[in-house]
Order: C-alpha cells, then sequence, then structure tokens
C-alpha cells in the first residue's frame, strides 16, 4: 500500500503473469495442431499453445476435469475439443497445486494404416510423458523444491539449529520468507543462547553468595576466638559487636554491587557514619575489588575505633582526613589516614594490641599491601598502599589473576609418622587474614608448628615443594582472584605429605573430585574440635599437646 501524507494513494502487486507459463509451454515447439494447456485447481484454463487469449480463464471440457478430480497421476483419454473435434489426449497432473497439464491430438493426425497408427501413437505417448516430466520440472522444481527447502529450514529452526546455506531463491517471496526465517532463527537462538547464560550466571552468583556467607560466618568467629580475653564482658561485646557490624556494611555494599567490589568513598563513608563531621574524604573515584572490600572495611573500622577511643575522634575539636590517590609509577593506589586535634602522643605503643596485630594481618597477608604508622605528637598518621589489582580507578575493569598451570597427579608415598621431640609442622594455606591468624593460634595450641601462613597459589606451591618435613598441611579451596589449591595438594601428594581442605561452599561441585584425597573436608565455620579430630587422622604417629582435643571422627565434611 502507497500512502502519501497519510492517505493511501495505490496499491503494488506482484503477479506470475500467465503469458509466462504459455511460452514455456509454446517453447516445446509441439506438432502443427496439437494444443498444451494447463489448468489450475479450479478447472481453469491459465496456459495454452493455441488460442491462448479465447480460452484463458474458461473452465476446461469436462473429460479434463473429471480427471483433475480424480486421483490419477496421469491418463490418456479419447474425447473431442471443443469444436467438436475428435481427439487424443494426455493428461499429466503436477506435484504443485492440483495443476494439470494436457496434451491433445487430433485423431485424424494419428489414425491411419495399422502399423502407423501405432507407431504414431506410441511415439505420441512416450513425446507426451517426456513433455509433461520436462513441464513438471521446469515448473514444479522451480517452485516447489524452494518452498520444501523452507519447510526443511523451519524444522531446523525449530530444532533450535541453523539451517545450512542454500542457494539464492529464484523467486522473490521465496527470498524474502527464508530471509525472514534466518532472522527469526538467529534471534531464537540468541535468546535461548542469553536464557542459558543467565541461568548459569545465577547458578554461581547463588554458590558463591553461599561461600562468601560462611566465610563471613568464619571471620566472625574468628573474631571472637581471637579477641582478649583480658577484657570487661561489655568491652568484650562491643568490641566484638562493632566488627561484625562492619563487616555486615561491607557486604551490604557487595551486595548492592552483585558481588563484584564496592566505590571506595561509599565503603569509607558506610564505616565512620558516627562521625561524619569529624571526618573529611578526598580523592578520585576509585572501586575496590570484591575481595578486598572485606578487609579495607575492618581497616577503617579499627582505625575509627582507636581514634574515638584514644585519638582525634575522642575530642571534640579532632579531625581525621582520609585522602587517597593512584600511584603513576604502578597504578597502586595509596590511602593516608591523617588525624589532628586530638590528645597529644608520646609515641608507638608499648604493645601490640590486638587490633594494630589484626590491621597488620589485614594489609599484609590478606590485601598483598603494605600498612605504615607514624605516632607523631599531633596525631596518628596511617598508610596503605594497595597493589593495583585490589583497586582500580572507577569504570576500569579489575585485573585479574592469570590462572596457574596444574601439575599432572601423582601417586602419594607414604605419609610421614615420626614421632620425635620436634613438633609436627603444618602449612596453612588460607587468603583470609583473620582465618589464617585463628587457624594459626589453634595449630599452635594443638602443639603443632605452623608453616606459612601462605595467600596465594604461588607462595603455597613453593613451600609445599621446598619446606622440609612437612607433617599436614589444611588448605583452603578458593584463594581469591579464580585460585585454587588443588595445584598444592598435587605437590603435597607427590611428598607423600597428608592435607585437609577447607571450604565455605555448601556443595561438591567445587571440590572437583578432590576431596578422595584429602583426609577431611572442613566445612566453614568449623570448630577447632573438628580440626583436631582430623589432625588426630592426618598425624597418627603425633601426640597432642596438653590439653589439645584430638579426639578421631569419621572422615568427611567436618563443622
Amino acid at each position: 500500500m502507497l500512502r502519501r501524507e497519510g492517505r493511501p494513494v495505490g496499491v503494488i502487486t506482484a503477479n506470475i503473469l500467465p503469458r509466462s507459463l504459455g511460452e514455456a509451454l509454446r517453447g516445446q515447439q509441439l506438432r502443427p495442431g496439437w494444443i498444451a494447456t494447463l489448468l489450475d485447481g479450479r478447472h481453469l484454463v491459465i496456459a495454452r499453445t493455441a488460442q491462448e487469449e479465447a480460452f484463458f480463464a474458461r473452465p476446461a471440457v469436462d473429460w479434463m476435469t473429471e480427471f483433475q478430480r480424480g486421483t490419477a497421476a496421469a491418463a490418456t483419454v479419447k474425447g473431442h475439443a471443443r469444436d467438436g473435434t475428435p481427439i487424443y489426449a494426455v493428461l499429466r497432473r503436477l506435484p504443485l497445486g492440483n495443476w494439470v497439464l494436457a496434451l491433445s491430438v487430433p485423431r485424424a493426425a494419428i489414425d491411419g494404416p495399422l502399423r502407423r497408427a501405432v507407431l504414431v501413437a506410441a511415439t505420441g505417448g512416450a513425446l507426451a510423458v517426456t513433455l509433461a516430466a520436462l513441464v513438471a520440472l521446469v515448473l514444479g522444481a522451480r517452485l516447489g523444491e524452494e518452498v520444501e527447502a523452507l519447510g526443511a529450514d523451519a524444522a531446523m529452526v525449530a530444532r533450535d539449529q541453523p539451517p545450512p546455506p542454500r542457494a539464492r531463491p529464484r523467486v522473490r517471496e521465496v527470498a524474502r520468507v527464508r530471509q525472514a526465517l534466518a532472522e527469526a532463527g538467529a534471534a531464537l537462538r540468541a535468546r535461548a543462547a542469553a536464557k542459558r547464560e543467565a541461568e548459569e550466571h545465577l547458578v554461581l552468583l547463588l554458590r558463591e553468595v553461599d561461600h562468601r556467607a560462611k566465610n563471613a560466618l568464619a571471620v566472625a568467629l574468628s573474631l571472637i576466638r581471637l579477641a582478649p580475653r583480658d577484657v570487661p564482658p561489655a568491652g568484650f561485646a562491643a568490641a566484638a559487636e562493632g566488627r561484625i557490624t562492619a563487616m555486615a556494611r561491607a557486604h551490604a555494599l557487595l551486595a548492592r554491587g552483585a558481588w563484584t567490589g564496592a566505590e571506595l568513598q561509599a565503603l569509607a563513608e558506610s564505616e565512620l557514619p558516627a562521625h561524619a563531621g569529624q571526618v573529611r574524604l578526598s580523592g578520585p573515584p576509585a572501586r575496590l575489588s570484591a575481595e578486598a572490600v572485606q578487609p579495607v572495611a575492618m581497616l577503617l573500622h579499627e582505625l575509627a575505633t582507636n581514634a574515638a577511643k584514644h585519638g582525634a575522634l575522642s575530642a571534640p575539636v579532632g579531625s581525621v582526613r582520609i585522602a587517597w590517590r593512584f600511584l603513576p609509577e604502578d597504578r597502586a593506589l595509596q590511602l593516608e589516614w591523617t588525624e589532628s586535634g586530638g590528645p597529644r602522643l608520646t609515641g608507638a605503643p608499648s604493645r601490640r594490641s590486638f587490633g594494630l596485630r589484626l590491621m597488620t594481618q589485614l594489609a599484609e597477608r590478606q590485601l598483598a599491601g603494605r600498612l605504615a604508622f607514624d605516632w607523631a605528637p599531633d596525631g596518628l598518621r596511617a598508610t596503605l598502599t594497595l597493589p593495583a589489582a585490589r583497586v582500580a580507578p572507577d569504570g576500569t575493569p579489575l585485573a585479574e589473576a592469570a590462572p596457574a598451570d596444574r601439575p599432572a597427579a601423582v601417586t602419594p608415598r607414604p605419609a610421614w609418622t615420626g614421632t620425635g621431640d620436634l613438633p609436627p609442622r603444618v602449612l596453612v594455606v588460607e587468603d583470609e587474614a583473620l582465618l589464617a591468624l585463628e587457624l594459626e593460634t589453634g595449630l599452635r595450641e594443638l602443639g603443632c608448628e605452623v608453616v606459612g601462613p601462605a595467600r596465594n597459589l604461588a607462595e603455597a606451591l613453593r613451600l609445599a615443594e621446598a619446606e622440609p618435613r612437612l607433617a599436614a598441611a589444611v588448605l583452603d579451596i578458593n584463594l581469591g582472584g579464580g585460585e585454587l589449591v588443588f595445584p598444592v595438594a598435587d605437590a603435597l601428594a607427590a611428598r607423600g605429605v597428608p592435607y585437609l581442605l577447607a571450604t565455605g561452599y555448601g556443595s561438591a561441585g567445587p571440590l572437583e573430585g578432590r576431596d578422595a584425597g584429602a583426609v577431611a573436608v572442613l566445612r566453614k565455620p568449623y570448630q577447632r574440635a573438628a580440626l583436631g579430630a582430623a589432625l588426630a587422622r592426618a598425624l597418627p604417629g603425633h601426640q597432642p599437646g596438653e590439653g589439645a582435643p584430638m579426639a578421631a571422627a569419621p572422615k568427611g565434611a567436618e563443622g
């Protein structure tokens, strides 16, 4: 429909001209008096080799109509033409649209001496069959094959498969349908692929949330276990509540960012809401990786707690300035905490408190960064340097750790079972600083000497391969940055060193079947009794230290 200024002004149509069909029939060069007629499904003449204009769109003669209404594929009849001339006719049903091709020959041209009549009849029959087959091939193959190909393509699309490449259709309408079918198939396949990807992403996200939740519970448990016992219950409860609340705020930020990271400014604002009037923030847009959000939040919480008790935030006129910048040489981030206006300091503390040890562990072991303190008289200054892999300008993708090659699995040699005076040396591989510190403390209480803790795959492999007299190992499965601990397990198995696996995942999928080679699998958060029982199986020749719980337990998922 053609429109001009919103009004229809014309119609464009496309038709197959009957003239072209008549030209195809006349191109067969029939003998004089022989007439080829093509009927459509309505018993109307649509092409004729003779007097086509006079007979076009007129109903066929009765014997043609009777044949067309029947079911036979071909027939030879004896009848009369419209003008009463006796004729012989050969009719052929075409495979498309119930069309019929009729070839009529005057009987006078065939009748004669018996021999000539038989010869002429045989020749005419052969010619009629050949002509019918030729016309069927020219017309039927041109349309029928392409329509059948469309059906095959539609079946492929229904099976979510791309249709095979085909030659360009010779009929324009078929070409348009094929193009539309190809576009619809591509859209359906893209939609199905997007749905599969979304489902896989959802499964991974749910598994990661489960892992992070278990890790968070384990970290909270470690905070309670490691906190000093020489403080009043109210102070102990307040400290534990503040640290766990800081973790909760960090996890809320991670959840809003789909567990991909969080902006540094938003994290700092969430950790210092009670001191907003005394704290100034400045720095370029920066985004922390998901692994760095929780430790940085706890660092800021410890600094704010110390400042509220002993530093600038304990005085009404005190203030804290938090400024950060990217270092030009390696794109690392340097964050400075500067206090002023508080009580004058007399130097560094005489003993390292739990908070100082916690901040150092978080910065150096978990974040792979550096933390320096300057106890100046006018106020504390702390400088935290984070590597580029932990933070990047907002909108810039964070660097990803390259996956390490896994050594081939080998058959382990017998485990070490020495029972001498030296304590058993246990390798600890754990990227979460608090969990590593709590595990280190628990192993020492069990009478073990701790090797490590190693926080990444490279460091863990070095210790597993080169450290002498290893008796056992406790390995966290997921070391962050996409690194898995299984190459370390293979290296330990090669030395005959038994190992325990620790994981925050609730399903066996992330274990990749490696739990078969482990003494036990500890599910975070696990109890120290479960750790002791697993070590009792790993060190059958070791006697635990005095008062250490080492009761045996069945192999499997502990805690």
